[in-house]
């Protein structure tokens, strides 16, 4: 949808957020706080959406989608957020190469595991 964007889901066959065991929705919480701090701190983005749709996939889970007013650089790549200021487009993909979605993906591992 954006660079960046990640899926949090929580680590239960529940189909509804009120449903979950209280020690899952505390931990729900910190695991959604260190994820915009990551995001943050390797993307730099100017908002962030938290999406609970659960349309397709039943369980909990939640869209997390930066955005960005400017496209964001990362791997030497301007990538534009093609929906901003607007709501996100749910069925928007970007075509990130292999080698980039890797570097991002650790890039991000290492920032969400240090916030």
């Amino acid at each position: 949808i954006t660079l960046g964007a990640v899926v949090l889901a929580a680590a239960d066959p529940a189909t509804s957020f009120s449903h979950l065991p209280a020690d899952l929705i505390a931990g729900y919480g910190a695991a959604l706080r260190r994820t915009e701090r990551g995001l943050k701190a390797v993307l730099q983005f100017d908002k962030l959406n938290a999406l609970m749709l659960m349309m397709v996939d039943p369980h909990v889970h939640t869209h997390v989608i930066p955005r960005y007013a400017k496209p964001v650089v990362f791997g030497g790549v301007a990538w534009p957020d093609a929906a901003w200021p607007k709501p996100p487009v749910m069925s928007d993909a970007l075509d990130v190469p292999d080698g980039v979605r890797a570097a991002l993906r650790a890039a991000l591992a290492e920032a969400i595991r240090a916030a």
